[in-house]
């Protein structure tokens, strides 16, 4: 949930977050990830349990980008979000072994279905490899080598089970 601190926790008690659904949270400065010092008018994320505030995360204004960062050049469009595959690759190579923070929804779901179409390919050039060995494709002679699909199913599990983590973060 979203909202803004109130008053920061000091030596007169703890602090308070009003939450997007206009109720007050208190919380105290361990509960803030990394140890973040929080002044009032501080936008944050946290989860509401009671009346307490747990798991905050500040909620970094990012510095405006230059004009010509925002807007196309020829179209004067603003500037496109990261496409399904650049989160795919991002996932394999950049947040690799990356348990910690949250995975948007667009980032998890740019994974699954890049998995799934990378996986079919494989099985299609596993189909081809084992054609071109064998002369056949025959599973119940075990005549199917699946060489890519076990190397990328194996190169796929961390990075799976790192993105489902951090898209469990949201949750």
């Amino acid at each position: 949930m979203r909202g803004e601190v109130l008053k920061p926790d000091d030596a007169e008690g703890p602090g308070l977050i009003l939450g997007d659904d206009g109720k007050q949270y208190h919380y105290l400065a361990a509960r803030v990830h990394k140890g973040a010092a929080l002044a009032a008018g501080a936008a944050v994320d946290f989860v509401g349990l009671g009346d307490d505030a747990r798991d905050i995360y500040p909620v970094a204004a990012a510095p405006a980008p230059p004009a010509a960062a925002t807007r196309s050049a020829a179209s004067g469009a603003p500037a496109r979000p990261d496409s399904l595959f650049k989160y795919f690759r991002r996932c394999l190579w950049t947040n690799y072994f990356q348990f910690n923070g949250r995975a948007r929804r667009r980032e998890y779901w740019g994974f699954v279905l890049f998995q799934i179409i990378t996986f079919i390919l494989c099985i299609l050039l596993d189909i081809a490899i084992s054609y071109a060995v064998y002369g056949t494709v025959d599973l119940e002679n075990d005549q199917f080598l699946p060489v890519c699909t076990v190397v990328f199913y194996l190169y796929v599990i961390i990075p799976g089970i790192a993105v489902a983590v951090r898209r469990l973060h949201d949750r």
